[in-house]
């Protein structure tokens, strides 16, 4: 009788197998589990709690552990900012080598005689972790005389001519 009941609890402590979905490990986040998750399994009924890493977003950002390997909602992956598309007017054009994401450097150029908020003709926008362009707005518009005449003094090389003799006292 004894070895009857061993063989019987052996074969179902065997058989049974724990409910469980495989750890998340989406790309650009941390993430951190409520319970005991962060092995390589976690029970059903855990739940997973995305952080994106900067410049990244995802608007599910807690996971729950429904069915055995079922994370729910299904999206996991943290997807990377984007900014606005520039367009610029007649006065400026805009250099852009690739997409409109986060840390995407694009260079303004302006016509002469036109600048972005009063500086003149060429500067650099960065999208930004929010989402937004650290110029902003990214119109050239034209300046006045003052201006003008200021940053074409201050971007124009200066030349001196004649020697200078210097003596100590």
């Amino acid at each position: 009788m004894k070895f009857l009941l061993c063989s019987l609890l052996c074969l179902i402590s065997i058989s049974y197998t724990a409910a469980v979905c495989a750890d998340v490990n989406p790309a650009n986040a941390v993430v951190t589990y409520s319970n005991n998750g962060g092995g390589d399994a976690s029970p059903v009924g855990e739940t997973a709690t995305l952080v994106c890493s900067e410049g990244y977003t995802n608007d599910e950002l807690v996971l729950t552990c429904t069915d055995p390997d079922v994370w729910a909602p299904v999206s996991s992956d943290c997807t990377i900012m984007s900014c606005s598309a520039i367009v610029m007017n007649d006065d400026g054009t805009a250099n852009v080598t690739s997409a409109f994401t986060y840390d995407t450097v694009v260079l303004i150029t302006c016509a002469a005689a036109h600048g972005i908020n009063g500086v003149d003709a060429t500067m650099t926008t960065t999208c930004q972790a929010n989402g937004t362009w650290s110029v902003a707005p990214l119109n050239c518009t034209e300046m006045s005389e003052d201006e003008s005449g200021v940053s074409a003094l201050l971007a124009t090389p200066l030349m001196v001519i004649g020697t200078f003799i210097l003596s100590m006292f």
